[in-house]
Formats: structure tokens, sequence, C-alpha cells
């Protein structure tokens, strides 16, 4: 008799390894369960639904809004300069817009401020005596031998002055304070021998030597105009031949 073969045992197969691979780990985690139905078959799973984050509009860019550049309307190298008047309190700027560069020198003597321009410009000063006059009790223009402008300001009592190079022009500030100070002038003296000695002045940008005579107070002036900035002496220095007076320019 035959025997009979012995029930066949089910023999449970390991679950393959799925290679551990980056590309192989993506793909494990892209798989979803099967979801069951209600006949307990399994349905296959539903598609991945990949989230796009919305797009966010970035802001229009703006441009960024310049400062207007101002230009100086070009003048006329021969008009008239016209001085302009401009008060704040107790403060007085008086501007001259010359049409070019121009040096100039002021200092006092007295109560009578004296500006020297190289300039053969007509230089209109009827603001002064009109709306100026509780600081200048007169101003007037003279020319000199080679035809540079002579200012006399006289003042109504006495006033700090500062003088700021606004290039081509300059502007002249009368106040209580120095509003803008001059830079100083160094004197350097130098003896030959006992017959022959000098002085020199160090600076830069100089205009023309002008010599004028005070008719107020008397004497000779040797003035020496520069361009800006202002610079001149802080205080007066004496020496046998001749006297440097304070100055703001020049």
């Amino acid at each position: 008799a035959e025997q009979a073969a012995p029930p066949a045992q089910k023999v449970e197969q390991a679950p393959e390894e799925k290679p551990t691979t980056p590309a192989a780990a993506k793909a494990v985690q892209a798989e979803a369960p099967a979801v069951p139905n209600a006949d307990g078959a399994h349905a296959p799973a539903p598609a991945a639904v990949k989230s796009v984050a919305p797009a966010v509009a970035k802001p229009a860019t703006v441009p960024t809004a310049q400062a207007p550049v101002v230009k100086r309307p070009n003048r006329n190298p021969d008009a008239p300069v016209v001085v302009e008047l401009r008060q704040t309190g107790d403060r007085l700027e008086a501007g001259f817009p010359f049409a070019t560069p121009t040096p100039a020198a002021a200092f006092q003597r007295g109560d009578t401020l004296w500006l020297v321009f190289d300039s053969k410009n007509k230089i209109d000063l009827s603001v002064l005596a009109t709306e100026a006059r509780h600081i200048i009790r007169s101003a007037k223009v003279e020319r000199g031998s080679d035809g540079e402008a002579i200012v006399s300001i006289e003042l109504e009592r006495p006033r700090l002055v500062s003088m700021e190079w606004d290039s081509p022009g300059w502007i002249l500030t009368f106040d209580n304070t120095v509003v803008t100070p001059s830079h100083a002038l160094a004197i350097t003296r130098s003896v030959a021998d006992k017959a022959r000695a000098s002085i020199t002045i160090p600076i830069g940008h100089p205009g023309h030597l002008h010599k004028i005579v005070d008719r107020d107070i008397g004497g000779r002036l040797l003035v020496v105009t520069a361009l800006g900035p202002a610079r001149g002496f802080l205080k007066g220095q004496n020496f046998v031949e001749l006297r440097v007076l304070p100055s703001t320019q020049g």
C-alpha cells in the first residue's frame, strides 16, 4: 500500500529586503498603504497629492526718489552784482553772488568794515540801505587804481563778522557770535642782516595786492585778496616796519 504523503507544510518566505539607497528610501516613503473597501478587498492606494505652496507675489520695486539737482543759473559775468539779504533773528546774511570766482579781502578798522573784491562789475548795495538800517548805518562802493571794488560799510554798533566762500561768490554774516571762523594765517619773519628784514605770509590762491588810503582814520593800507576758504589774522601784530591788522579774509 502506498503511504499517504504528509500534508504539505506552508512555508513562509521572508519578505524581500528593499534597498536602503536614498532613491529606494524615497520610493518606499511614496508608497501609501492600501485602503480596505466595504467588502474587505483592498483598493489601490490613492495617488499621492503633492502640496505646492502658493507663490507669493513680490512687491513691485519702487524706484528710490532722488533729490533734485539744483543748478544755479548761468549768470552774465558782466552783469551787476546785486547783494542778496537774509535775516534770521539777530543774524544778518549778505550774499555777493559773483558770476565767476572772485578773490576778496575783509577787515575792520573802528566801526567800518572794509571789503575788497577783484572785480570790475558794478555792485548794488541798495538793499543794505533799505532793509538793514538797524545794523548798517551806511554802505558805499569806490574804485581803486586797478579798478577793484572797495566796499566800506559803517556799522551802527560793533558786530562780529564772518565771511564764507560760496563759490563763486561770498556770504557775509553779521551776528553776536562768529558763525564761520576763519582759518588762521601765519607770519614768518626773516632777517638777512641788520639792514634787510622781511616777513612772509603763506596763503593759497592769492589775488592781487591793492594800495588803499583810509581817509577817515588815515594811513595807507596794503590789502592782499584771495579765494576761499576764508583765511585771516585772528589778532593784529606789530612790527617796526608795519602793523598787521586783524582780518576776516585776506
